[in-house]
């Protein structure tokens, strides 16, 4: 009944939506044009070039992931994602040679 009534008034489940934009730093870009006339410089002396990317650390360990897979049964996983349970960390990070392109991912 409650639900009903809340649906004829127009509210659901939703998910929040990333959409609200902080104010940008104003010195922003300037490690992007650094960066660039490094690149620019390295390329030039045949140098090598490398951009390396890093990505959030995540637990290791029995624990629920966003992802979804093909299979008969779901996964049991722990019910609560607690870093005393986990087996460690991992951090995966990306290697790309901007000269050759060429990549690898690591994760440590």
């Amino acid at each position: 009944m409650i639900s009903r009534l809340l649906k004829l008034r127009d509210y659901r489940l939703r998910v929040n939506r990333k959409t609200v934009e902080g104010k940008p730093h104003p010195e922003r870009n300037r490690q992007f044009e650094y960066i660039r006339t490094e690149r620019a410089w390295h390329e030039k002396a045949a140098q090598p070039c490398l951009s390396i990317d890093t990505k959030k650390k995540e637990l290791v360990g029995n624990f629920k992931n966003a992802g979804q897979i093909w299979c008969q049964q779901a996964l049991q996983v722990n019910s609560h994602d607690s870093p005393q349970e986990a087996q460690g960390r991992a951090v995966p990070y990306g290697i790309d040679d901007l000269h050759y392109h060429a990549a690898t991912i690591y994760v440590s």
